[in-house]
C-alpha cells in the first residue's frame, strides 16, 4: 500500500489564546486546552527544555493549519500520486525553544512565569522524582511534565540521577 506522510511541525495554532478547541480540534488527544504544550500564552507560563543532551538547543518547526491544507490541497492539484514521495516536508518557521518563549513574551507584553529547563535529562530527574512520591498513572505524568508551575517546581525537590 502507497502512503505519503505530510510532516509539518507543530501547528502555530496550538498557541492561539483558546488552544485548538478554538478550532474545534484535539479533544480526543486530550491537546485541545492552550496551554497544553510548551508555553501557556493567555496565562504567561511556559514549561520548557532549552538544551538537548548534547548541549544544543532544541528547536521546533511550526507551520499554520491553514498552511498546511494548502500545501496538501496543491499536492493532489499539481503533483501525480504515482510521484508523491514518502514524506513531504513543511515548515513556516524554526525557533529555538528560548526563541519560542521569546516571541510569545513579546506578544503577551511581558516576560512569562517559566520553568526553563536547562537540559531534558534535568527534565527527566524530576520527573522520576516527582513518580516516587505520586501515584498517578502515566499519562497524568505527561501532562504534569509539561503543566507544572513554580510551587510544583519547589516540591519536586533536586533529585540526582547518574547517567
Amino acid at each position: 500500500m502507497r502512503y505519503t506522510v505530510f510532516s509539518c511541525g507543530l501547528f502555530y495554532d496550538r498557541f492561539h489564546p483558546e488552544g485548538l478547541a478554538g478550532y474545534n480540534m484535539g479533544y480526543t488527544e486530550g491537546i485541545s486546552e492552550p496551554g497544553s504544550f510548551l508555553v501557556d500564552v493567555v496565562n504567561a507560563t511556559a514549561d520548557v527544555v532549552e538544551l538537548n543532551s548534547n548541549g544544543r538547543p532544541i528547536h521546533v518547526c511550526m507551520t499554520a493549519m491553514t498552511d498546511v491544507a494548502k500545501f496538501v490541497a496543491a499536492a493532489v492539484e499539481n503533483i501525480s500520486l504515482s510521484d508523491w514521495p514518502r514524506e513531504f516536508r513543511m515548515r513556516g518557521d524554526r525557533l529555538s525553544i528560548r526563541e519560542l518563549l521569546r516571541v510569545c513574551e513579546r506578544v503577551r507584553g511581558g516576560m512569562f512565569n517559566h520553568a526553563l529547563w536547562s537540559e531534558l535529562a534535568v527534565l527527566i530527574q524530576r520527573v522520576v522524582q516527582w513518580l516516587s512520591t505520586n501515584t498517578y498513572g502515566t499519562t497524568l505524568i505527561l501532562a504534569h511534565t509539561w503543566t507544572c508551575t513554580a510551587s510544583k517546581e519547589t516540591r519536586l525537590g533536586t533529585a540526582t540521577c547518574k547517567d
